[in-house]
């Protein structure tokens, strides 16, 4: 049987650091001169390694029978089976994102969706989010 899971609040543990300050400039620098990404993620106390306290959830979904291995299974078949685990993983992901503080109002794409892009406020360019909000020159 094939499970699908998918966890909840990973992302709010810790906070990467970016470019607006002289560490994160270095990491930066010292990337693009190595080649490899040096990200620095901090959390509690702004340590490293110790995540600030937010909640974390496991969702694990409907087993998807698989009745017995196929040694060669076509592609209709893996169509099938992939098919079945993205439903459930969307399923449960839609059920239980209330959750998690911030993922109310997400939405879960696969590889193969398009994610629309992000509205822009008329008035001042900026990006709305969520991009449910009304523009700001719709109240003008």
């Amino acid at each position: 049987d094939l499970v699908p899971v998918y966890g909840l609040g990973h992302t709010h543990l810790f906070t990467t650091v970016d470019r607006s300050s002289r560490l994160g400039r270095l990491l930066m620098e010292l990337s693009r001169r190595l080649r490899v990404s040096l990200p620095l993620a901090v959390g509690r106390w702004g340590m490293p390694l110790i995540p600030y306290p937010r909640p974390v959830v496991a969702l694990v979904g409907r087993p998807i029978r698989i009745d017995a291995p196929v040694p060669n299974p076509t592609d209709e078949q893996v169509d099938d089976v992939h098919g079945r685990f993205v439903q459930e993983l969307r399923r449960i992901f839609d059920k239980h994102k209330h959750l998690v503080k911030g993922y109310e109002n997400k939405r879960l794409y696969f590889e193969d969706e398009e994610v629309p892009e992000h509205r822009q406020d008329a008035v001042t360019g900026d990006y709305l989010f969520p991009s449910s909000l009304p523009a700001l020159s719709s109240r003008l």
